[in-house]
């Protein structure tokens, strides 16, 4: 289905929040509540659900936590969904999710990342709903650094506004223990960061309707209902993809696999540019992440596709706010990446 702006969100707006994946233990409920307020504080309502607290792997059994993510999207009293984090076992929610529903229903903003994008990229597939991909509820009281826009401002923007964000230049190596610092505002941006070009430093643009995710799980959609890529770009944006993914945990020889497989599958086809987020997944001296990407993206560097290593977006804070569906150009020159994306 074609891309869907959600409206944006009016003062006093309802954001609901429900766990579609990991729940919140108890000793994260001091994070939980503390990013809470944030978001009241930015002028937001939050409305919680019933499937959002728990130690499990899982806040609910599969059919509650769909139910209650429908339900959430559907209802018009509730104007954005907004999980805590994301988890591992949101893809058990995609065949109890009625997606002709959701493609005859006004799109809302969905807000999320990492598991997230099991559901995220499906809804723009199958329903045509754009998202924010790079925003948790667990994220949402960090202050953006310069070059990241602020979450709240995409989520309150107009339609054809366009964003713009810049190289941060700096991250941070690991996530810090909410469960001991629960009121962290601000990211330990102490290591320096710097997009890398593959095979060639030469500055490129590019651009194409935006297709983001975590390959680690939005790759297990491949041949299956829900990860026509292929058949959406070509319908959808036939001019062409930005593609954007992140590794969070695959060692390097199974990273290598699968982007193989999203190659084979025809997910990069018609890409024009494609951008891999930094990660701190598994490697050796023998075979690293960035022999993983080299090795498998070859065939899209040989026809003269830009592809560029550690940019920003993954699990490696701080990541850029990035609209899945929408129109995307990316700028790279003298190891430094831009992203201008127009909301429409």
């Amino acid at each position: 289905m074609r891309p869907r702006l959600p409206n944006p969100l009016a003062p006093g707006a309802v954001i609901g929040v429900t766990a579609p994946s990991s729940g919140v233990g108890p000793a994260l409920r001091p994070r939980f509540d503390f990013c809470r307020a944030h978001v009241e504080a930015r002028g937001f309502r939050v409305r919680t659900g019933d499937c959002l607290f728990g130690d499990g792997i899982t806040s609910a059994p599969a059919p509650a936590r769909a139910a209650e993510l429908e339900a959430m999207l559907t209802d018009p009293a509730i104007d954005a969904v907004l999980p805590p984090w994301g988890g591992e076992l949101a893809i058990e929610l995609l065949p109890r999710l009625d997606f002709a529903r959701l493609a005859a229903s006004p799109p809302k903003w969905l807000a999320s990342w990492s598991d997230g994008t099991t559901l995220m990229l499906p809804l723009l597939l199958r329903a045509g709903w754009m998202s924010l991909h790079g925003l948790n509820l667990m994220d949402a009281s960090f202050t953006p650094p310069p070059g990241v826009a602020p979450w709240w401002e995409i989520l309150r923007a107009a339609p054809g506004t366009s964003v713009a964000q810049s190289s941060i230049g700096r991250l941070q190596r690991a996530f810090r223990d909410y469960r001991h610092e629960p009121a962290l505002t601000d990211w330990l941006l102490q290591e320096p960061s710097r997009p890398v070009r593959l095979g060639s430093d030469a500055p490129f643009e590019a651009g194409g309707r935006l297709l983001v995710g975590c390959a680690d799980v939005v790759s297990r959609l491949v041949g299956t209902p829900y990860g026509d890529v292929p058949g959406w770009v070509r319908a959808h944006s036939p001019d062409g993809t930005v593609v954007v993914l992140e590794n969070c945990g695959m060692p390097a020889e199974d990273a290598a696999r699968c982007w193989h497989q999203l190659i084979l599958a025809g997910w990069l086809d018609r890409a024009n540019a494609v951008l891999i987020g930094r990660t701190t997944a598994p490697e050796t001296d023998a075979y690293t992440q960035r022999a993983a990407v080299e090795d498998a993206f070859a065939p899209l560097l040989e026809r003269g596709v830009p592809v560029v290593v550690d940019g920003d977006v993954g699990h490696q804070p701080p990541q850029w706010m990035l609209v899945m569906g929408a129109e995307t150009r990316v700028r790279y020159a003298d190891g430094r990446a831009e992203v201008v994306q127009t909301l429409r």
